[in-house]
């Protein structure tokens, strides 16, 4: 079992309050005996050419792709100390959140070759990420649809089709096999419950990966019984390469809104909390029973907040050495990771 680091983004993620409230959750899961964490880095945030966009654009900006990959160095670090795996998912953000990202990826739609561009600077940051932060396993794309999506077309169609994501495994997944020989991290990739089960299948069929990493945001909806589809899609898997792992590498504790794409909700206090966390402990053991029949290598949950109770306490500048107190849902996790 591993848990979805909730870090904010660079360049918030540099300063010591940031760091402290990393370590503190980390301490937090590992008196919960999970075994790893998912920590996940966005393009383009290692990308040389984002970084210098934004200086010439804003007076006084210093930050660069060597300040942001130090700060999650240090995260990296910090789980290690802890006996923590760690885990990176690669992925492009969402240019709605971001409005220097949404003019940087207008820059690179504009620019000559803009599908080959985007893939060999995602390319250029999984790399980076294998050989600099050095983790257990890389998430080369975990939503191909969804992070097209976050890029926007080029000319009236995706920046990357399952085609292109496919040559871009191929081309930096071989390039960190290439460079790092033994020392390569797990390489995997995989995509929703909601996507198509063709791309799983076209990932699986791949030689450069290890394994497959699937996302269910919903437990279900008017289409599917998503539990259902992992147990499907895992056997599908294992039916064209049968030496291929397949993980759940995001299950979702409590507040979640499927018509939201899975956004967050605020969390119930008083009774609907109580009631929550029932349904949140039914939930984990319902995931325990999936994780053995659907014979999956692991499962990250990505609610840690819902772990823990009371909700942990904002870290003040400098950090604070207080862990955050076990729940009832951290407990049932604490159970089930023992077994």
């Amino acid at each position: 079992w591993s848990v979805a680091l909730p870090l904010p983004a660079p360049p918030a993620l540099q300063t010591a309050a940031a760091q402290a409230d990393a370590a503190r959750w980390m301490d937090g899961l590992v008196e919960l005996g999970v075994s790893g964490v998912r920590v996940e880095i966005a393009y383009p945030w290692l990308t040389a050419a984002y970084h210098d966009r934004r200086a010439s654009d804003e007076p006084g900006y210093a930050l660069d792709a060597d300040h942001v990959l130090r700060a999650y160095a240090d995260v990296v670090r910090a789980a290690r100390a802890r006996g923590l795996g760690v885990t990176i998912v690669h992925q492009s953000r969402d240019a709605a959140d971001a409005p220097d990202v949404a003019a940087y990826y207008e820059q690179v739609r504009t620019s000559g070759g803009p599908r080959t561009r985007y893939r060999d600077e995602r390319g250029q940051e999984a790399v980076m990420i294998a050989g600099l932060l050095e983790p257990d396993a890389l998430v080369m794309v975990s939503r191909p649809t969804v992070e097209a999506r976050r890029f926007g077309d080029v000319d009236g169609a995706p920046v990357l089709d399952v085609s292109g994501w496919t040559r871009y495994i191929d081309q930096a997944g071989g390039r960190i096999r290439r460079l790092m020989r033994a020392d390569a991290p797990r390489l995997l990739a995989g995509t929703d419950t909601g996507d198509d089960r063709a791309i799983v299948e076209g990932f699986a069929a791949l030689g450069t990966l290890d394994g497959i990493d699937l996302r269910m945001l919903v437990i279900g909806d008017a289409d599917a019984d998503h539990l259902l589809r992992v147990a499907d899609w895992a056997d599908a898997v294992r039916r064209v390469a049968p030496g291929k792992s397949v993980t759940l590498g995001e299950a979702h504790l409590a507040y979640r809104d499927p018509t939201a794409d899975g956004a967050a909700v605020e969390p119930a206090e008083g009774a609907d909390a109580a009631a929550w966390a029932e349904l949140d402990v039914r939930f984990l053991e319902l995931l325990d029973v999936l994780a053995q029949d659907a014979g999956l290598a692991g499962v990250s949950l990505d609610s840690p907040a819902a772990l823990f109770r009371p909700a942990p306490v904002e870290a003040p500048a400098g950090g604070t050495d207080v862990t955050p107190e076990i729940g009832p849902v951290g407990a049932a996790l604490q159970l089930i990771a023992a077994r």
